[in-house]
């Protein structure tokens, strides 16, 4: 039985839309977990609605904690082998399921299916070729496709051993509302030990508009998703991950410095290895950050003269 968590909070425009997709699976061995994350709408009353009707939905109602807190009251609640997720505001092809389960008669640890983006009028799909792997480095391979096509950390078009993830103690990390979803699936990958990418197409994303930002910490959501990855790549990250990523680290490590806040060793060691796989050593400005970045330690708190000398160069 395959397991699927939907968090829900004010979503009642679009909610009987992703239900009576779900619904209308041609795989039917599912239950459908409805988590009403506090909304202030009639999403409840309609999840309450839906379970009425079909004994595979059920539902949970709680006060308002996030996405986060969301999703692992599913995953607490869930009694399937695999889990998968699916957004409120989002919908699924008829045979969305069905590609999975073709997966489950393979027995691997994980499943990735590609989607559907929609952005207004406009319509991209976004797929891989057809692969699976039980090795090492088949996984490394899978994971720099996944980042160089944008795949990474939707959930939504993955689907996950129950039983990895109750034995490592995996859930989301309530304290993080920036890249929750990919320090999961990374969480996920330190034990996934096979996996089957389908060229199969079975979700419908719908891309939120510009004037909907994520708020959160990058600094502090990004490096878990590091921590794992290092213990995949054996620290030794590839130079394409490093590329996609160098960015991101450069610029919440100076963010958190900016702010008086003390970089960990690990943190350091991550940036130090970024520059150095990209050769990324040469010039004033890349010199005066690796120096502010590499001897925070030493600089101690960082003045506000150093503040914007480093906003000057980020500008």
């Amino acid at each position: 039985m395959i397991s699927i968590i939907v968090p829900i909070y004010n979503a009642e425009q679009y909610l009987r839309r992703c239900l009576d997709s779900i619904l209308a699976q041609s795989y039917t061995d599912f239950e459908l977990l409805l988590i009403n994350d506090g909304s202030k709408d009639t999403s409840g009353a309609i999840c309450d609605a839906y379970a009425a009707k079909d004994s595979r939905v059920r539902v949970s109602h709680k006060e308002n904690g996030g996405v986060s807190s969301a999703r692992n009251l599913g995953l607490d609640n869930a009694q399937g082998e695999y889990i998968t997720f699916c957004d409120a505001d989002d919908y699924v092809t008829p045979d969305w399921l069905a590609a999975y389960s073709e997966a489950i008669a393979r027995n691997v640890d994980l499943a990735i299916q590609g989607y559907y983006a929609i952005d207004g009028d406009n319509t991209v799909e976004k797929n891989l070729s057809l692969c699976q792997g039980n090795t090492i480095e088949a996984k490394r391979q899978l994971i720099t496709s996944l980042m160089s096509q944008r795949m990474y950390g939707y959930l939504w078009v993955k689907l996950f051993r129950r039983a990895i993830i109750e034995e490592h103690a995996i859930r989301f990390d309530t304290q993080s509302t920036f890249r929750e979803d990919e320090q999961f699936f990374s969480k996920c990958l330190e034990y996934t030990s096979s996996f089957i990418y389908t060229d199969r197409v079975g979700y419908y994303y719908i891309v939120p508009p510009a004037s909907k930002s994520y708020r959160g910490d990058p600094y502090y959501s990004i490096f878990p998703i590091f921590q794992s990855l290092d213990k995949v790549f054996r620290g030794e990250l590839p130079k394409e991950i490093c590329q996609i990523h160098y960015v991101n680290i450069k610029v919440s490590a100076v963010k958190y410095l900016a702010a008086s806040k003390r970089l960990t060793d690990y943190h350091i060691d991550l940036y130090q290895r970024m520059i150095h796989t990209l050769s990324y050593t040469n010039g004033i400005k890349n010199k005066l950050l690796n120096t502010l970045i590499l001897k925070s330690h030493q600089l101690g708190v960082i003045s506000i003269c150093m503040v914007r000398v480093i906003r000057k160069i980020l500008s």
